[in-house]
């Protein structure tokens, strides 16, 4: 290895551990957080429809929750 690339490996594994000892505990934000559907929205048809399917409280995001 050339000296350039040692120093750019460690320069690279320096900032990958700074930034992993820096990592913050995300928090979910509260409910009343997102904003309302809009009733003049394209998607207000299918909003009313999964809402009636499902209930108001079914947010459809189950890999982000």
């Amino acid at each position: 290895m050339t000296q350039i690339a040692r120093i750019g490996t460690l320069m690279l594994t320096i900032f990958l551990l700074a930034a992993c000892a820096n990592k913050q505990v995300w928090q979910k934000p509260p409910a009343d957080y997102a904003q309302a559907p809009r009733p003049d929205s394209l998607l207000a048809p299918a909003e009313e429809a999964i809402t009636q399917t499902y209930g108001a409280d079914k947010s459809g995001f189950n890999l982000l929750e």
